[in-house]
């Protein structure tokens, strides 16, 4: 079966599953009558000012934006507003936006914990699974999971490996948290990444060569085939800093970049 097929197939199997176990979020507050986005945004870059996490404390104190914004995302979206194709950064912000927005609701609801991994609802007791799967919110008019708007709304409908850096889980290892804008955002997921390769946590010196992110090996089989790469080197050479770029231009087809160990602790500021 071709991997396009099975990777949808896979998704819809897990879809289905998730609509008869995971337990629905409902916000107690009715949908704005205007656009709350500019509110919600301003608390995540009041969130995130601290270079070492996310202000988890400050989101719970200040709960009223997220509310509002869930709940407005809850009724709109590329179908109820008729946003077209050609709207396509308008499109995938808004849905990484609420993707982001439905995992610190979870995380601030579930707190406290050393790690998003802690979360377990029913059936997803497994690390990861509680977070993304046991838990759906109304979007567009309709429940999804978060795992299922990330994987098959997302990533696997626009088939653009760079969208993995959309979506914030909680972690340290995490992409950082941020508003994703609806105008230029192919220009910032490329300066967004050619940052964090500049930093240890995605891109480290080894005794024999790099290693990188786990995030480029967990979907390494997306970054290759999608844009038609020799190997996860092949990939990360033009965005990766001039020291490493030449390593990684080097072994493009042999490619024996190491896997950095991954850190799943809450990144929460100040800890």
């Amino acid at each position: 079966m071709p991997r396009r097929n099975r990777w949808t197939l896979n998704t819809l199997l897990f879809a289905g599953l998730a609509i008869g176990c995971a337990q629905d979020v409902r916000i107690d507050q009715d949908t704005p009558a205007r656009n709350p986005s500019k509110n919600w945004k301003k608390i995540i870059q009041k969130a995130t000012e601290s270079s070492d996490g996310v202000n988890y404390d400050l989101i719970s104190r200040r709960p009223k934006p997220l509310a509002r914004y869930l709940a407005w995302v809850s009724e709109r979206g590329q179908h109820s507003n008729w946003w077209g194709e050609s709207r396509e950064d308008k499109r995938i912000a808004h849905l990484a936006n609420a993707y982001n927005a439905m995992i610190l609701h979870t995380i601030v609801e579930h707190q406290p914990m050393t790690s998003p991994d802690d979360v377990q609802i029913g059936l997803y007791r497994w690390p990861g699974a509680g977070l993304s799967r046991g838990v759906r919110y109304r979007l567009d008019g309709e429940w999804v999971t978060p795992a299922k708007l990330r994987n098959l709304e997302t990533v696997s409908r626009y088939q653009d490996p760079m969208l993995w850096l959309l979506f914030h889980d909680g972690t340290v290892e995490s992409p950082p948290l941020q508003w994703w804008p609806d105008r230029g955002l192919q220009s910032r997921l490329k300066k967004t990444l050619r940052d964090l390769l500049k930093t240890e946590a995605w891109l480290s010196p080894t005794e024999t060569g790099w290693a990188a992110h786990p995030l480029f090996f967990e979907h390494e089989e997306d970054f290759i085939e999608w844009d038609d790469k020799l190997s996860l080197c092949d990939w990360l050479s033009p965005y990766a800093p001039a020291g490493p770029r030449e390593w990684l231009e080097l072994h493009s087809e042999d490619c024996p970049l190491e896997r950095r160990m991954p850190d799943r602790r809450l990144n929460e500021a100040g800890r």
